[in-house]
């Protein structure tokens, strides 16, 4: 027994020993301030046609397809305040012609667009981990000029709340970074890599460097370690599947709001009734590093239909995760969530879901991955809108897998 207790005792310590670094730098770790903005005129198809003849048959398939895309993004992030914006606008034109091989013909054309877009705002009063408010605008407009159809959705979030969850995951990798390296970096110097490595995770460098974007990353990240000789290893440290690097979070907030959500619909000239729904909400999140190599994170959340339609019943969910990085090429999770519905007629219904997994790498080029869960279900709950009684089921899942490379 006392040497089954020393071994999980090492393996619980090794990984600090590793590490030994103060939770203090993840807690200093401020919100960098920047900006980009994006367009792109993208057309993965411009012009696509096809055709197929069979040879033993008089049968001939056309297919003739026209797309043309715009896409947008924006960041504007200070430490008081962020806002997100991205859009996107498709135009389609399909057309197939079928001839069968008694000489029949079939056509059928469709024009369509789509426009997609989000803006969210996070406006931070007295301090950037105080009270804040947070708002802005979904729309999905979807128009059929061959049907004649016309679809429209606009969701508009009102949210007040207090705190902030604050992701550090970049801080870790960039301590990864000076420790492999050898290159001794000052708490300074580890921020600052970190907020390098942010933009980089956001798209920054992307946005205003294009091609060049890696080129400039590097460049920067050299000047702060001083190893420019080493930048193929420290791509590895942030993008490789070797260095396992869990999501590192620190902070608690507390939401309340409305999510109001509009349906509109027309077809032939008719519209069609318009649906509105309003679902309150309130939330609690918790994130607690438990050491530089293990995280806690842990939610509590209530929605509720204010119209008290049909199987948009009131649903609480529980949910924690903890993650645990043993070194540098090993990563484990343990996650359990509970939701529970409460219809106005009938029984309380539940979810319970529990798993572990663990990510190993052994050697350069072997890897191995093992999954173990347990989901004891009683309704469907579809992207927090509808909740859907079914039969009562308990689903055990094991997984096992890896990757060798050959050569």
């Amino acid at each position: 027994m006392s040497k089954i207790l020393l071994s999980l005792l090492f393996v619980t310590l090794c990984p600090i020993l590793l590490f030994g670094q103060s939770l203090s730098l993840l807690s200093s770790y401020e919100i960098p301030t920047y900006s980009y903005h994006s367009m792109l005129l993208n057309s993965q198809d411009f012009l696509d046609y096809a055709k197929t003849s069979y040879s033993d048959s008089d049968r001939e398939d056309r297919l003739f397809n026209v797309n043309l895309g715009f896409e947008e993004n924006y960041i504007k992030q200070s430490p008081k305040r962020t806002t997100k914006a991205t859009g996107i606008v498709s135009l389609n034109y399909f057309s197939e012609k079928n001839t069968t091989s008694a000489g029949s013909k079939t056509t059928d054309n469709q024009f369509v667009s789509l426009i997609v877009g989000t803006s969210n705002t996070d406006w931070y009063f007295k301090n950037e981990r105080g009270v804040f408010f947070h708002s802005g605008l979904g729309l999905s407009d979807l128009y059929n000029f061959t049907d004649n159809f016309h679809a429209q959705l606009y969701i508009l979030p009102i949210v007040f709340g207090y705190g902030r969850i604050i992701g550090v995951r970049n801080v870790v990798q960039s301590y990864v970074i000076s420790k492999e390296l050898g290159a001794q970096l000052t708490d300074k110097l580890l921020l600052e890599l970190a907020e390098l490595i942010e933009k980089h995770d956001n798209g920054f460098y992307q946005a205003e460097f294009r091609d060049d974007s890696e080129i400039q990353f590097y460049k920067e990240i050299a000047e702060i370690t001083r190893k420019p000789e080493q930048a193929l290893k420290i791509q590895q440290i942030i993008d490789s599947p070797i260095y396992k690097t869990s999501e590192r979070f620190v902070g608690w907030q507390v939401k309340l709001g409305i999510n109001n959500i509009y349906a509109v619909g027309e077809q032939f000239g008719v519209s069609r009734a318009d649906d509105y729904a309003a679902d309150l909400f309130t939330s609690f999140e918790y994130a607690l590093p438990l050491a530089f190599d293990k995280q806690i994170v842990a939610s509590l959340n209530y929605t509720k239909n204010l119209q008290d339609e049909l199987f948009r019943n009131p649903v609480l969910g529980i949910s924690a995760r903890f993650s645990f990085d043993h070194n540098y090429t090993w990563a484990s999770s343990l996650a359990a969530s509970y939701t529970r519905a409460m219809p106005d007629e009938g029984d309380n219904l539940s979810n319970l879901q529990v798993s572990l997994k663990t990510d190993y790498v052994l050697l350069n080029s072997f890897s191995v991955f093992g999954l173990l869960s347990y989901e004891n279900r009683e309704f469907d709950h579809v992207d927090n809108f509808f909740s859907t009684p079914m039969a009562k089921r308990n689903i055990t899942e094991f997984h096992l897998g890896f990757n060798y490379y050959l050569k």
